[in-house]
């Protein structure tokens, strides 16, 4: 019996020192790594020259949306939707011609617009549309709630994710599904961020900002 329970403590000792030489090996907030110049040479280490390789052209001019913060495909279409501070998010044809927007979501009641603050991403399931996947109808958005919009700068940044349904025959965000994933206190309306994308180990990645207030005490 002692044999025995002494072999069980002995593997038990091994597995621990394994474990804990694997995590000493590996990057993190505890061991962090340094990295080589211009990203570990991903990047150019000298600057392109970008003479006649590229040129503005203003397009979609019979589309008229106030502050616009992104512009995304909507997936297996050929319309675009378009993010507004306010808000609201616009969908239309991915015309230059486009004269016309349909409103996707409406949750202007919800967010607060001070400063940096306001609706500010979107990004849908890497699964949406797809029939036999439970997350085929789902669209994640960042924005900035307060529980009174009016006269404090103290609000919350949220991560939502609502549910796309057909109305009239045009996709919407439903309102009402809104499922609140993150609301993280800020104390500041400054330096918000939001940006959002799906990995390919199909994580979620957010930007959420620093949080501001003057010289960056937050």
């Amino acid at each position: 019996m002692l044999q025995h329970l002494s072999k069980i403590i002995r593997t038990l000792v091994l597995s621990c020192l394994i474990t804990q030489g694997l995590h000493a090996g590996m990057p993190g907030l505890d061991g962090p790594v340094a990295i080589g110049p211009f990203l570990e040479n991903r990047l150019p280490a000298v600057e392109p020259n970008g003479q006649n390789l590229w040129s503005v052209q203003e397009t979609y001019s019979g589309i008229n949306i106030n502050l616009p913060m992104q512009l995304a495909p909507y997936p297996g279409s050929n319309k675009l939707l378009c993010v507004a501070k306010e808000g609201r998010i616009f969908l239309f044809e991915d015309n230059p011609a486009a004269n016309q927007t349909d409103t996707f979501l409406d949750i202007r009641s919800k967010v607060f617009t001070s400063s940096d603050s306001g609706l500010t991403w979107l990004v849908f399931h890497p699964e949406f549309g797809q029939p036999e996947s439970p997350n085929n109808s789902y669209v994640y958005i960042t924005y900035k709630w307060a529980p009174s919009l009016g006269g404090s700068t103290a609000s919350y940044w949220r991560l939502s994710r609502f549910t796309v349904i057909q109305q009239s025959g045009k996709p919407v965000a439903d309102p009402a599904s809104e499922q609140i994933l993150i609301q993280q206190y800020d104390r500041q309306q400054w330096h918000d961020s939001g940006c959002m994308m799906f990995g390919p180990d199909g994580y979620l990645y957010v930007g959420i900002g620093d949080e501001g207030g003057e010289n960056d005490q937050y």
